[in-house]
């Protein structure tokens, strides 16, 4: 069962382990995303907290790939009906345009992501398939599997997706989610 902190009145520690969740660095780094202000403000404030605190921010394969799905399809959403498209792969992909979204979406992952974050080794062949999928009725796989190398590498979750009060892992998340759930 997941423990939750809020955002705004928790204390960073130096070298605490924090996971931020894909949709914290779509906030921070994604312009095209529309996403409220005070959000953003509040996980990027976070961020730089963390930060200057000394903890120490972690990130992951399944993670870096979210995010860049996650950025192109936006952007995918945005430009299908202005510019007459239809399927990802095949009209997307192939759009000149793409090309430099591909080049920005790098440029990010790099800079902002990799360069401030540590990899972690996330152990898949140690996955207990059988725990896993005991949650069907409100379960998202990428969610469930952050909260189990959560659970596995003691880190704490930074995110503002509600899935993850659905985990039965025992992992801590931090968020802004109105009302604060203490």
């Amino acid at each position: 069962m997941a423990k939750i902190h809020n955002l705004s009145s928790y204390t960073v520690y130096k070298d605490e382990k924090l996971f931020f969740d894909t949709n914290i660095w779509m906030y921070m780094h994604c312009s095209i995303g529309n996403y409220s202000s005070q959000l953003v403000q509040d996980y990027s404030d976070f961020y730089q907290k963390a930060k200057v605190a000394g903890a120490v921010i972690l990130t992951s394969t399944l993670l870096i790939s979210e995010f860049v799905n996650t950025y192109s399809r936006l952007e995918f959403n945005l430009r299908k009906k202005q510019d007459g498209l239809s399927d990802f792969k095949r009209d997307f992909r192939s759009n000149p345009n793409y090309k430099s979204l591909f080049e920005n979406i790098n440029l990010l992952t790099e800079k902002k992501i990799l360069k401030n974050s540590i990899k972690i080794q996330d152990s898949f062949h140690e996955f207990e398939e059988s725990n896993f999928f005991a949650n069907p009725n409100t379960y998202d796989f990428n969610d469930e599997y952050f909260c189990y190398i959560g659970e596995k590498l003691d880190f704490k979750i930074v995110t503002h997706d509600k899935d993850y009060l659905n985990t039965n892992y025992n992992v801590e998340i931090i968020t802004r989610w109105p009302p604060p759930l203490n």
